[in-house]
């Protein structure tokens, strides 16, 4: 979800990105005032209800958005909330919360990053992200397999050569 212009929920300032921090006071909302962040931004108000907005929180009136309300926020924030298990959007989740994959880039990346350090951190990846983006983490272990075991091929023939050759 791209930004979009919003209201500080603590100052009333107007801030370029809703759910970054604020200009003026510095806040950032976190957890649920995330929720509210949202409701007080482009993505649910139109111009003028952000400026009756804006002007209601600077007269120090409570924020106070009903259940209702809220819920449409974490369904527009969250929207892979009943797969995922930490009750976030995963990284990489299309617009509908759908695991997308690993871009052909990202695979190619990942690749060499195996080859060039190590291939655990393929299989750390593929781990990390098996039940928040499983297809992903299938693609991370489907690039990080195959040189994991000619690595450990390469190191076997390796270890076995030096060991021929009468080395300690």
């Amino acid at each position: 979800m791209k930004g979009a212009r919003g209201i500080c929920i603590r100052c009333a300032s107007y801030k370029d990105r809703a759910l970054g921090s604020c200009p003026a006071c510095g806040h950032r909302p976190e957890g649920d005032e995330r929720l509210v962040a949202w409701l007080f931004s482009r993505h649910f108000l139109d111009e003028e209800e952000l400026e009756q907005a804006a002007a209601r929180l600077a007269s120090g009136e409570e924020v106070k958005p009903p259940p209702e309300l809220l819920d449409r926020a974490r369904r527009a924030l969250y929207p892979a909330e009943g797969s995922a298990a930490d009750g976030l959007q995963p990284v990489g989740a299309g617009v509908l919360g759908r695991d997308t994959g690993l871009t052909g880039e990202q695979q190619v990346l990942l690749g060499l990053a195996n080859v060039v350090l190590t291939p655990l951190l393929g299989f750390v990846y593929w781990w990390s992200l098996r039940r928040v983006r499983p297809v992903a983490s299938r693609q991370a272990l489907q690039v990080t397999l195959p040189v994991a075991l000619v690595m450990g091929v390469i190191w076997a023939w390796v270890m076995a050569f030096a060991r021929w050759n009468g080395s300690p």
